[in-house]
């Protein structure tokens, strides 16, 4: 899995189950289940396809984003 773009430690792990033309029902690993519109999926996407969630707050994502930009410039800078 390429890790690059996830921001947090530990992303869920869904499967598209169904997909219709309108939404599509993701199936945590403990069963439960949730719709979505199928706009949030990634181009592409079918059933069966594990997708993985990656739930950060706002805080998080914002300091990642810091650590990011300090990163590239540490990078342009030596």
């Amino acid at each position: 899995m390429n890790t690059a773009l996830l921001t947090s430690e530990n992303p869920l792990r869904v499967k598209l189950s169904t997909l219709d033309d309108s939404e599509a029902l993701l199936v945590l690993p403990d069963k439960q289940t949730f719709k979505v519109s199928r706009k949030y999926l990634p181009k592409g996407a079918k059933k069966g396809d594990i997708l993985y969630l990656d739930l950060v707050s706002e805080k998080q994502l914002n300091f990642s984003k810091q650590e990011t930009a300090r990163a590239v410039l540490d990078e342009i800078l030596s």
